[in-house]
């Protein structure tokens, strides 16, 4: 049998955390989503490490009992795959997730600034920045690159806007690297960009294209990436690739889709009311800002092809993003490792 290719997966939220019960023992709680499903789907095809931050005083428990490595473990749906737990200072990360990567980010990304009123970027960002967003990526590209040296041979799949900066840290130490990134939330054009500090969105966006491979869930979310990449930092776009400081990104609208049968199970389960924050919860150390999904309208296409729109809601508050559904769920479609040698 030819041995499985290793996929290491890198992504601030695992999805597995471990808490305590009300007799004291440590309990696993695995979640699920559409991250979950996709990487389900591809543990066939893979032997999957999965890096992730330890969002609990339990979770650093767990990664203090393994050395601060890789252990085994099973998703929801009991595939097997190696879980790598990454313990942050603190006060790091709160930083990182609380100032800038959700408050920032996120926002930006989703066009919630108002450019003619954009925020203001005081010492206490910059310390947010360099010493939360910047430490956090560099601690994940620590144990990327620990990995790598006990398999050079993997493919590196990095997840979303908490780890911009990582794929350039572990692109300087592992030249070779087969490196991909998928982002699950929109990307803007350069104008929605300059309500960032010139010397960050600069890093964000070199950053990503440390990477072989980036993914968007839209065609116009790559292409809005590529416009605003060649602007920030230079390079040549060329179809859908970027020329970047002698390295060439290939670029993708690759959707990765949910599982309805997941959603139905929850939607009928009477104790997930209280998961209404889809995930954020005291165990990330938020403060007092919480994510919530407002979903005012799921509809399938009729036999006209029409499609019906999702619209999110941030804080009680419409985001004004609308995301089209057609109804059709597929496997992901998204192979990190298509682009590598």
């Amino acid at each position: 049998m030819t041995p499985q290719r290793r996929l290491i997966v890198v992504s601030n939220r695992g999805p597995v955390t471990y808490g305590r019960d009300a007799s004291g023992a440590r309990v696993a709680r695995r979640g699920g989503g559409g991250l979950v499903t996709a990487i389900d789907s591809l543990a066939s095809e893979y032997e999957v490490t999965w890096i992730a931050s330890a969002l609990s005083a339990e979770d650093e428990a767990v990664s203090a009992a393994a050395g601060n490595g890789s252990f085994d473990e099973t998703s929801r749906r009991e595939s097997p795959f190696r879980l790598r737990l990454v313990v942050h200072d603190h006060a790091a990360f709160d930083r990182h997730y609380n100032i800038v990567a959700n408050p920032m980010l996120w926002f930006i990304q989703h066009r919630l600034w108002d450019l003619v009123r954009v925020p203001a970027f005081d010492e206490t960002f910059h310390q947010a920045w360099h010493g939360g967003y910047a430490v956090v990526n560099a601690g994940f590209a620590d144990a990327v690159v620990d990995e790598l040296e006990q398999d050079p041979e993997a493919t590196v799949f990095f997840h979303d806007y908490h780890l911009y900066l990582a794929p350039r840290l572990v692109r300087e130490r592992c030249p070779d690297a087969c490196l991909a990134h998928f982002v699950h939330i929109p990307w803007v054009s350069f104008d929605g960009w300059s309500v960032l500090p010139s010397d960050m969105r600069w890093a964000v966006h070199n950053g990503l294209l440390a990477n072989d491979l980036v993914g968007f869930h839209t065609e116009r979310w790559r292409r809005l990436f590529a416009e605003a990449a060649t602007a920030i930092v230079g390079g040549e776009a060329s179809g859908t690739s970027i020329e970047y400081a002698g390295h060439r990104t290939q670029t993708v609208a690759r959707p990765i889709s949910v599982d309805p049968g997941e959603l139905d199970a929850a939607a009928r389960d009477p104790f997930r009311d209280d998961r209404a924050d889809v995930g954020f919860d005291g165990g990330e150390r938020l403060r007092d800002a919480k994510l919530q999904v407002e979903i005012t309208s799921v509809q399938r296409a009729n036999g006209d092809g029409h499609r019906r729109p999702l619209v999110l809601a941030r804080d009680g508050r419409k985001t004004g993003h609308r995301f089209d559904h057609d109804g059709t769920i597929r496997r992901s479609a998204f192979r990190p490792s298509s682009s590598c040698s």
